[in-house]
């Protein structure tokens, strides 16, 4: 993929949430991840696979970096560098970087017809950002659904920690 391609695939929020609205015209079904996606590890290509499987187009969204909250030295890569090699994914169609602190606000406008996340948060009083239920809330609240992808779990925060922390 040569970087003009990947530019295209980085969008504006506002760009983001323009092109889910032109696709849900079509009805062309649109899925959503979020997270912070820090370190890409087997666990998350997993769940970008299985999120790609499930929808026409596959949108992914970050956190930015100035409201990770994973401790010091975070985010281990800048939210420009997380753009890039999400946007290199091919399961990835889009991707975009949320202007706030949670995905509440943005679910509320982008209007998923699926939310993904993975199976570490099926139990809701586990979220360490204490949010996922106001993000299953907004997602549901405009028709979407919730699905919880099942395949492998790793923690970025643990290989980041115990492998990568002092290299």
């Amino acid at each position: 993929m040569i970087l003009s391609e990947l530019k295209n695939k980085h969008l504006s929020l506002d760009d983001a949430i323009y092109k889910r609205k032109s696709f849900k015209e079509k009805s062309i079904t649109v899925g959503l991840c979020h997270g912070t996606f820090d370190f890409i590890h087997l666990g998350h290509l997993r769940h970008f696979q299985e999120a790609k499987s499930n929808v026409d187009i596959l949108f992914c969204s970050i956190t930015p970096d100035e409201f990770v909250i994973k401790g010091d030295g975070r985010p281990f890569y800048k939210q420009i560098e997380r753009i890039e090699y999400l946007a290199s994914l091919l399961y990835i169609d889009y991707c975009f970087i949320n202007n706030s602190p949670h995905a509440i606000a943005m679910l509320k406008k982008f209007q998923p017809d699926i939310y993904f996340k993975g199976n570490d948060y099926i139990e809701h009083a586990k979220d360490p950002t204490g949010n996922i239920g106001a993000e299953v809330e907004s997602v549901e609240s405009s028709g979407g659904i919730i699905h919880y992808t099942n395949d492998i779990q790793l923690s970025s925060t643990d290989i980041i920690n115990n492998y990568l922390k002092d290299k």
